[in-house]
This record gives C-alpha cells, structure tokens and sequence, in this order.
C-alpha cells in the first residue's frame, strides 16, 4: 500500500512539474534574479514543490561548475519524488548535460526515491537510469543490471573508452542505447537488443559488438554517423529493422557486412563512406510487418508492404554494389562504381542511378522485375519523343556510359533492349563457372563450404551462388550439390 501511495505521489508530481518547466528559460544558464514565482532555490538546486501531494522536484543545478552534486531526501520536510530538466519545455529526466565537470553523483541515504547504482542515478520505483557523471574518471564502464534506459545518458563523457550495456537494460521494450560526442570512446559492446541504437559523433570507436539475437528482434532503428575510426561493422542475423538504418560518415569504414532484415517501408542509408570499396546487400530480407486490425480481412499480395527504400550516396570508393529487393534505390556520387547487380527474388523495382557514376561498366540483372532510370538532364528533358522511336531515355543514357548488361538467358526482354540501344549485353549463365559459389572463377574447397553454410541456414543463398551451385537443376541448393562439386574436385566428374 506504502508503494502505491509513492507511485500515485510521483505521477501526480510529474504533472505539476510539467506546468511549470514550461515557464522557465530553456538558455544555458538559469536566471536567478528573474525565476518564475514557483520556482525556488535550495543549496545548489532549483526545485518546484507541491503542496497537494506533498512532493518537490529538482529541475536543475545553480552552480553547473561542480564536480559533485548530491540529491536530497527531502527540502523542508517534503520529500523530492522527481527530477525533471527545467531548460527544455518538454518532459526529459535531469541528466545534468551541462555538467561537464561532473564526476560523481550522490543520494542523500535516506531519500525513497532515488539511489545511486554503480555510479549511476537510478529511480527506486521505476529502475530508470536518469544520469551518468560527464566527468567521471572511469574509462571502462559496465551500466548495472536491473535497470532500464540509456538514452542521452552517455553523452559528452570523454573519458570513457569502453562501454557495455548490460542484457537487462536491453529487455526492456523501450530500452534506446544512445551514445554521442564521446571522444575517447573505443569499443561498444552490447549484450542484448536494444529497440533504438544509435551511436554518434564518437571520432575514435573503433569496434561496435552487437550481441547476435536467437530470435527475430524488432529494432526500431539503428544510426551510425560520424564515427570516424570505425573500419568494420556487422548487424548481425536476426535484427528486423522497421524504421531506419542509418550508416553515415563513417570515412575509414571498410567492410560492411548487413545480414539483417528491414520490415515494410524502412529506409537504408549508405551515405559518406569514402574507405568502402564493396557493398554487399543481397542478403538482406524484406519483410511485410505484421497486418493489424482491418487490414486482416484484406487479401494483399504478399509484397504490399514490402516498399523498402535504399539510398548510397557518397561513397567514393565503391567499385561492387549488390543489391536486393528494395522497392526504391537511388545511387548517386559514387564515381568509381563499375559493377552492379540486382537480386532475383522481388517483382518490381526502381533504381535511380546518376549518369556520373562514370565509372560503371557492368549492370547485372538478375531478374526481369528491376527498372532503371538514370538521373541526367540530358535525358530527364529530351527535345524529342525517344518512345515513338521505340527507345527508351535510360537506356540511351546507359549506352553513352559505355555499360556492359549481364542478365539471365530466358530474360529475352532485357536482350531486346539492349539490341535496339546498341548496348552489348552477356548471358549470365554462360559466364558461371559450374560450382564456383564464391564467384572467384576457380573451382576449391572453399566452395563446398560456401554451399554447405547455405545448406545448414548459416548464410543466405543469393543469386550468383544459386546458379553457380545448383548442378542438379532444380533451383536451389542442396547437399547433392556439395556432392557434386566434391566429386568435381577429385575428378570424378568433369
């Protein structure tokens, strides 16, 4: 009973102090000659109190200088239930951002609603993580169990180096891991699935270790941007990502392995990422999310709600991009692109490439259901009818780029256009050396490998390893194909 009484006593104090955060300056520093007439000081805090329920609530620090602060049970007599960040007009816990000198937080012992958890500042009630000392003098870090949240708490702490979030905090369904403007950040570690990740601004990360789900996990979003040491990053299997999937300026990144999924209409982004030579994305899955409601009764195709939308930007390295089954793709500024290929398992798609990405030199289709436009003025606005010629804008405009189109022999379409733009094309299955699954053009052990992890679900199976791997014919592969290979090897076979 004594529990809900606290419980009814903090959620009516929020309120209260909602109404009055909305007043106060949201400007570096709090004017204390001109506070609002609810608005009181006591030692170094500034507080609102309620009468009503008999509660106070801290909504910021006087002297943002210290190195220490000490939360207090109670100010005359009245116990503090919350604390609340008075220089912003929407709810936010006091983080004490603006504390660059703090190095330690502590709680008066007798306080019931607040405590202090390896060097953290933890609600009692609600096992909350509410703030981390900017200036703590720890490098390694581990945040404790038993408590939930990390959003905006790690921000600006220069001298940590390594963090790892605790499995505890990423059960929560609201858990968000965001770390920013870390300087002296090394290594990330994770040891469970947070629903937002979103590490940014940290010049020297090396190394992000995301834990690795069981179980599909729905993420809401992940960012990566500004990190300007990374040189390889993995989202591992088992992520489903339904908002965003942000990886940007990340100038020395150069391996990028995504063998997540993406759910609906997500957007991926591959933007500013100048050490990235190769792009892999043909393992990633599109999925529909789940149909609520009354779209139940409605008989969708099954890829309605796969309208996933990707965009590379920027990469002025990347000479291999292989893509999947995003509904949209827009590649731009990537001057040294030369190959590039499409998946096979979608019906439709568009891809929109700029015509100066100079350097491509082969496209490959590897299904019949991808559009391409070339973003060009030249032939966005001709001065002429191109189709009562029977010719079509975007592929005039691949054949003034000197590309070479690669697709599958019973795609007689494709062959068509090509012939009347004058644009050389080859077959993809006469260029395939039969077993070669890891596209090499030799034919060795690894490849048996390669297809066995296939086989046993370890890796996906994308286009170029189907072909190549499926002696038997049936469209797939199988452990008779590893056979078939094996018996190649040792010459059994030719």
């Amino acid at each position: 009973m004594k529990k809900v009484k606290k419980l009814q006593a903090f959620l009516v104090a929020v309120l209260l102090a909602a109404a009055s955060i909305s007043s106060i300056s949201s400007s570096a520093a709090f004017d204390l000659e001109n506070l609002p007439e609810d608005v009181f000081v006591y030692d170094n805090w500034l507080y609102t109190s309620s009468l009503d329920d008999n509660s106070v609530t801290l909504i910021g620090v006087v002297d943002r200088t210290v190195t220490s602060v000490t939360v207090p049970a109670e100010i005359n007599g009245i116990p503090v239930t919350d604390l609340v960040d008075g220089s912003v007009s929407y709810r936010k816990h006091l983080d004490f951002g603006s504390c660059y000198n703090l190095k330690e937080i502590l709680v008066d012992e007798e306080s019931e609603y607040f405590e202090v958890v390896d060097g953290v500042l933890v609600s009692k009630l609600f096992r909350e993580v509410y703030a981390y000392p900017r200036a703590c003098e720890k490098e390694v870090y581990t945040t404790p169990e038993n408590v939930y949240t990390v959003d905006d708490i790690f921000d600006y702490c220069h001298n940590l180096k390594e963090l790892t979030i605790s499995e505890t905090m990423s059960k929560n369904q609201n858990s968000s891991g965001t770390v920013t403007h870390c300087n002296s950040l090394e290594k990330i570690t994770t040891m469970g699935v947070l629903s937002i990740v979103s590490f940014r601004n940290c010049p020297n990360l090396k190394e992000i270790n995301l834990k690795a789900p069981e179980e599909p996990a729905l993420v809401t979003a992940m960012r990566f941007t500004g990190l300007e040491s990374l040189e390889t990053l993995s989202v591992p299997e088992n992520y489903e990502i339904y908002s965003t999937l942000l990886i940007q300026s990340c100038p020395e990144l150069r391996e990028l392995s995504l063998p997540c999924d993406v759910v609906g209409n997500a957007e991926v982004f591959v933007v500013g990422c100048d050490s990235l030579e190769t792009l892999d994305l043909s393992e990633i899955d599109v999925k529909s999310p789940v149909q609520k409601g009354s779209l139940e009764s409605i008989d969708y195709p099954d890829d309605y709600f796969k309208q996933a939308k990707l965009t590379v930007a920027n990469c002025s390295k990347l000479k291999e991009l292989k893509l999947m089954n995003f509904k949209e793709c827009t590649i731009t500024d990537c001057p040294e692109l030369t190959s590039l290929s499409f998946d096979e398992n979608v019906k439709f798609a568009s891809v929109k490439l700029q015509s100066r990405n100079s350097g491509l030199q082969d496209l490959y289709f590897y299904s019949p259901n991808y559009s391409v436009g070339i973003i060009d003025s030249k032939y966005d606005y001709p001065n002429c009818d191109y189709s009562a010629q029977g010719l079509n804008s975007d592929y005039l405009a691949l054949a003034d780029m000197g590309v070479t189109i690669h697709c599958r022999r019973d795609d007689t379409d494709e062959q068509d256009m090509c012939e009347r733009h004058n644009i050389p094309y080859v077959i993809i299955e006469d260029e395939i050396v039969p077993g070669d699954v890891g596209n090499d053009g030799e034919l060795d052990i690894l490849d048996v490998v390669m297809l066995n992890r296939v086989v046993v679900g370890v890796d996906k199976a994308n286009p170029s390893k189907v072909l190549a791997g499926d002696l038997n014919g049936n469209g797939k592969l199988e452990l008779t194909d590893s056979m078939a290979i094996l018996r190649k090897l040792v010459g059994l076979d030719a």
